[in-house]
């Protein structure tokens, strides 16, 4: 996410921690508040490709390690070897 974007709009930046542990898949949460609403964004790269999933208003308990999590589940899915590279 673009950390200077989001301030502009009036985003706290909170932290920004690597969460890995999806297999091969790096990931960074970066933490953010807006308003008094978390905000997390969830940064990784497959194949050279960068992905971004957010989520917002999460419970006091949120674990993104905890595979039943939506953000688990989704950071988990991305499957890059039907994508076609010159």
């Amino acid at each position: 996410m673009q950390k200077k974007t989001l301030e502009s709009k009036g985003y706290t930046f909170k932290s920004q921690k690597d969460v890995s542990g999806f297999g091969d898949i790096k990931v960074f949460e970066q933490s953010y508040d807006k308003d008094g609403m978390p905000i997390y964004g969830y940064v990784c790269e497959v194949n050279n490709i960068q992905y971004i999933v957010c989520a917002a208003n999460t419970p006091s308990d949120w674990d993104v390690s905890d595979n039943s999590n939506p953000v688990n589940i989704l950071i988990k899915s991305i499957d890059t070897s039907n994508v076609q590279t010159e």
